[in-house]
């Protein structure tokens, strides 16, 4: 992120055995990568520093994400939603608790938060994501246009533009 504020920032998931213990209150964690029993995503884990030195760290349930994004996410519904397709699902909730923790906790330079309210944007007008707006300004004008005579400068002098000279 270009606030040059952030030592690290990383989110991961978490799969079933590895959350071996999690205090909200101190944001201890205790995680072990090795015992995982299964290919099922329990939880998903967010971590920031900065260079200051404050820490965050975040856990959300799968479930915590699923709730987060029906109450949130305008594109849930839809039949098309990244949220439907398991393949996607990942990465939504993966971007779910980031944008969420940076966006609480985070220092947001003015890109990210340009960025953050398009992409809030994005998720309330899915159909519209993929497409491209120009915006232009304009002015209707109900009279009726007057045509004016066009106007030819010849040696310096202005004559109509009937009266063209005749080549020889």
């Amino acid at each position: 992120m270009r606030t040059a504020q952030y030592r690290s920032i990383n989110v991961i998931p978490l799969y079933e055995g590895q959350l071996k213990k999690w205090n909200p209150l101190t944001e201890e964690i205790e995680i072990d990568f090795e015992t995982r029993v299964s290919d099922a995503i329990t939880h998903y884990c967010g971590y920031f520093e900065l260079l200051n030195g404050f820490k965050k760290t975040v856990v959300w349930t799968r479930e915590q994400i699923i709730e987060h994004a029906k109450k949130y996410s305008k594109s849930f519904h839809n039949e098309n939603s990244p949220w439907k397709d398991p393949e996607k699902f990942e990465g939504m909730a993966l971007k779910t608790v980031v944008r969420n923790m940076l966006s609480k906790w985070g220092i947001l330079s003015i890109e990210m938060q340009e960025a953050y309210s398009r992409d809030v944007e994005a998720e309330e007008q899915p159909e519209a994501a993929d497409e491209e707006y120009i915006d232009v300004d304009y002015t209707v004008n109900d009279e009726p246009e007057q045509e004016e005579e066009a106007v030819q400068v010849v040696d310096g002098q202005a004559s109509d533009e009937s009266e063209q000279p005749t080549l020889v």
